[in-house]
């Protein structure tokens, strides 16, 4: 474990270093391969995913991209209740200046004391049942803020929760 923090700690660290200039990314691409790398955990889990609108291309570094959204599609089917029904779904809704993407599950949701702490790092909601270092979601918010970006969660317990996400449209300032 210890290991894992401290791989994790190198990568938390590395999130705002930039070295090569932004590049094209198509999301849809990135979305697919997240959902390909994630399919044995959601079948082992019984969990139905999903993705819904059209994902533009964007500027950024793909690696770091595919980091935001796997992180976040990874913990909503890790922190998912053991229920039929369950499901994951991948979203955007695309805009002049920015794209709103989003990661819905139907988990148990987050009570609102924890959701203002989620993005601290070392945070962990349940590390007694589900393993992690506590820095998954502190690196994701990092990343998306050097992408000109936003992040922030809704949920409600018992009926699920949304991660939302910006990044800004191809051309944006």
């Amino acid at each position: 474990k210890m290991e894992k923090m401290v791989a994790d700690l190198l990568v938390f660290y590395r999130a705002d270093k930039t070295l090569i200039p932004f590049e094209s990314v198509s999301v849809g691409s990135l979305v697919d391969t997240v959902l390909r790398d994630v399919e044995p955990l959601a079948r082992e889990r019984n969990v139905r995913m999903r993705r819904k609108g059209t994902f533009p291309a964007v500027n950024g570094y793909r690696n770091r991209l595919y980091q935001v959204f796997y992180n976040l599609v990874e913990n909503a089917i890790k922190y998912m209740d053991q229920t039929s029904g369950a499901q994951v779904e991948i979203g955007c809704k695309t805009g002049e200046g920015e794209h709103l993407f989003s990661i819905r599950d139907s988990g148990p949701g987050i009570s609102p004391e924890h959701q203002t702490k989620i993005f601290q790092i070392f945070y962990t909601l349940e590390p007694e049942r589900v393993s992690g270092t506590g820095i998954g979601l502190s690196i994701v918010k990092k990343i998306v803020e050097n992408h000109g970006g936003r992040i922030w969660v809704e949920s409600e317990l018992g009926k699920g929760t949304t991660f939302f996400f910006t990044l800004p449209a191809a051309g944006s300032a």
